[in-house]
């Protein structure tokens, strides 16, 4: 079905891109076009066969949190949008009699925590950092090529995001406080070679947190708080070239430099 369906996709795109051409000054602006929207079709209809396969069901009961055995309900859809378009994923759904919490399994197993897919929440999260959200809502639609979240759905995703980075903030915080050492999630190889950098930087915060605080302004307040900024990157690779007195630099062999924020203990 999947194959099939590619199939149609590439004849709808040529016939799309035949008739761009006679659209003198817009034929690669309608190409593009033509090629996102079939690639966004193709993909939402990978996405859908894999959450097909993923319905997280365990069993007749789980294990719950709470220690006790929960037990399967049934099966409860839920409507998931993507970078691709919107899906339809039906989970196992299990609830726990002695603590009334009801959870789907494969909700964890997606990396599921609202109505968004990781990756549509991470391109929300950034647009909405750095913009309002109607404006931001704009861009995500241009960039993925189609309408896929409304601004509030924005808000929501970002707030989310927030939220979630603000609690692994706080556990950093309480580890450096309590003088608990922070293992950052390296690979399994060798680093003979890396590098700590450390900065200061001022956060601005409300007056209710500035309370007490040296003043450094003439409207007789203090607008931020420091907090540390930390980063750790292991050593670039130094590659020799034909040219002795050439040498290429690439790639660290470990994943992106681990960054870590120590935030103001409010």
């Amino acid at each position: 079905m999947l194959t099939q369906l590619v199939g149609i996709e590439i004849a709808s795109f040529i016939a799309a891109a035949q008739l761009a051409v006679k659209d003198t000054g817009q034929v690669l602006g309608l190409v593009e076009q033509a090629a996102r929207q079939a690639a966004s079709r193709i993909g939402q209809a990978m996405i859908q066969q894999v959450v097909r396969l993923t319905d997280g069901h365990s069993g007749p009961t789980i294990m719950c949190d709470c220690g006790q055995l929960a037990k399967c309900k049934g099966r409860r859809p839920k409507a998931v949008v993507t970078m691709s378009g919107p899906v339809s994923v039906k989970r196992a759904w299990y609830h726990c009699a002695t603590c009334h919490h009801g959870f789907a399994p494969a909700d964890h197993i997606l990396g599921l925590s609202g109505k968004t897919s990781p990756g549509l929440a991470k391109a929300c999260s950034m647009a909405g950092m750095e913009l309002p959200f109607a404006k931001a809502t704009q861009l995500v639609e241009v960039v993925a090529g189609t309408d896929l979240i409304s601004a509030s759905g924005l808000a929501r995703s970002t707030r989310q995001i927030g939220r979630n980075a603000k609690r692994r903030a706080d556990v950093e915080r309480d580890a450096t406080s309590l003088g608990q050492l922070i293992q950052l999630p390296l690979p399994g190889l060798s680093i003979k070679v890396a590098y700590m950098l450390a900065d200061g930087t001022g956060a601005p915060m409300v007056p209710a947190e500035t309370v007490g605080r040296a003043v450094k302004n003439l409207d007789n307040r203090t607008h931020t708080r420091e907090i540390k900024i930390g980063c750790f990157s292991p050593k670039p690779m130094l590659t020799r070239t034909a040219n002795p007195s050439a040498m290429t630099t690439r790639p660290p062999i470990s994943p992106p430099s681990k960054t870590l924020t120590v935030l103001p203990k409010l």
